[in-house]
């Protein structure tokens, strides 16, 4: 060796070991205070060296016996300063990295790496978020490394520390981390028809700054060509056919955080379908309505409400005068005829047909830019029933003993009773669907006297709470006594 490190610490000794020569040699060194040097007991070619202070000097040794020239060996004795940790500052729930450090010592220089051992170091984490999985071992001359393996999200702080109470000060590092939720292409099935544009959501990733790249799979084959542009990942599919939506978050210097996948169908509508959330509703209130694919390939409204060449969309109702259509923006003063979501409105009683009729505005005789299968027109319809609000209203068993005649019942609106100790109520309904009524608190003292038309309510002798569960079909009505 040219030169010599060697670091101070009690338990720490360099043994060299001198090659060539006799065997017969002497040791002299300079700045005796810095080190101590004997020779090994049972081999005169090795000495040993323990080092004392800080400092440099020079090791002279000379053959007894052989003449070979002095040989001169620069050494320094040096003490940790620093720790630096590499490593990435972001990582993936669920995913373990490798993080590697190296130690500078008092002259700037790195220290060797068989030597981290002597400084007790130890590896922790706050708030418990990263669980370390592999210890610290050497790479290489100067680095060490470790792997840690991130177990929940947050933010945290990685720290290495000396527990070494032989070095004359301790030593911390730390860096922090974030750890992200995996990154996600909602949603990861995408089917869209020739000439539509989607855009997908990506969610999850490092939640600050993030260079998104995206990939197609096989997007240089004929039938698989949509393409993807833009910083946000718009899609717009070209050609019928599959390919797979790779993105990539990373970092500056391309270091890959972490990737997700969607599948891409490029393919011509089949059937549609009207979707509404109900079919029967009561004067006075609107439901949304929007049409979807129906053949099971995933298709929902934005696989062909975006497309270029447009579809064109033409609804009807077979009677106007029970309720009305607009579009999803009219009230905000957009029009557009051409929509493929609306709204309808009930406006008095009765069933209409809603129909639905989609057609191409440009027809292609290649089927791999075929918008719907054969461009033929697609149409579907539904039936929508519109019932009267339902009312409920009340009177007393006495009113039709009274001279007053005609006396208009009491409208509940409150949804809430008040009645009298051993006192009697009528309760009326404006349908004629059947009900079903029953007293949520068994142990009331109220009876229901009258189980068929309409129902008498007969209070007991006592203070109580109470309440009555009617039911008309699928909507449930409660009042409080």
């Amino acid at each position: 060796e040219e030169s010599i490190t060697i670091l101070k610490h009690i338990d720490y000794k360099k043994i060299l070991t001198i090659e060539k020569g006799s065997g017969h040699f002497t040791i002299d060194w300079m700045e005796k205070q810095n080190i101590k040097i004997e020779f090994a007991e049972d081999d005169k070619r090795k000495f040993i060296i323990t080092p004392i202070q800080i400092g440099t000097g020079m090791i002279i040794i000379n053959d007894l016996c052989l003449n070979y020239p002095t040989f001169m060996l620069p050494y320094s004795i040096v003490e940790p300063i620093d720790i630096k940790i590499q490593m990435m500052d972001k990582i993936e729930l669920g995913r373990s990295v490798q993080g590697s450090f190296y130690i500078v010592d008092n002259r700037g220089n790195r220290i060797d790496s068989s030597l981290h051992k002597y400084l007790d170091l130890v590896i922790t984490s706050s708030n418990n978020l990263l669980k370390i999985e592999e210890i610290i071992k050497p790479k290489d001359n100067y680095l060490s490394i470790f792997t840690v393996r991130a177990e929940r999200l947050g933010l945290c702080k990685l720290l290495i520390q000396t527990q070494s109470t032989k070095i004359r000060s301790p030593l911390l590092a730390e860096i922090e981390l974030q750890i992200f939720s995996p990154l996600r292409i909602i949603p990861n099935n995408i089917t869209l028809i020739v000439g539509n544009v989607f855009q997908p959501q990506f969610i999850g990733g490092p939640q600050t700054q993030k260079n998104i790249e995206f990939e197609l799979e096989d997007s240089n084959i004929a039938i698989t060509t949509p393409i993807v542009y833009g910083p946000n990942g718009l899609i717009k599919a070209l050609k019928n056919g599959k390919t797979r939506l790779t993105a990539r978050v990373t970092s500056i210097d391309n270091y890959e955080y972490s990737s997700a996948q969607a599948e891409i169908y490029v393919t011509p509508l089949k059937k549609i379908q009207i979707w509404t959330p109900i079919n029967q509703m009561i004067v006075g209130s609107s439901i949304p309505i929007y049409l979807i694919g129906n053949s099971d390939e995933h298709e929902n409204p934005f696989m062909f409400g975006h497309s270029q060449p447009s579809l064109k969309i033409s609804w009807s109702l077979s009677n106007e005068k029970i309720g009305t259509l607009e579009n999803s923006f009219q009230k905000v003063g957009i029009y557009d005829s051409n929509e493929i979501a609306i709204r309808f409105t009930a406006h008095s009683i009765g069933t209409v047909m809603l129909k639905v009729m989609v057609e191409v505005t440009s027809t292609s005789r290649d089927p791999l830019f075929e918008q719907i299968v054969r461009n033929r027109p697609l149409t579907n319809s539904i039936q929508i029933q519109v019932y009267p609000e339902y009312v409920l209203s009340v009177s007393s068993p006495m009113d039709s003993f009274t001279n007053i005649k005609d006396q208009p019942n009491k409208q509940l609106t409150g949804r809430a009773l008040l009645m009298s100790p051993q006192s009697e109520l009528l309760i009326h309904q404006n349908s004629m669907d059947n009900i079903d009524y029953r007293i949520w608190n068994e142990s009331s003292h109220i009876k229901l006297i009258n189980k068929t038309g309409n129902l008498m309510l007969q209070a007991g002798n006592q203070l109580e709470f109470a309440t009555l569960i009617i039911e008309r079909d699928l909507h449930r009505t409660s009042i409080n006594n």
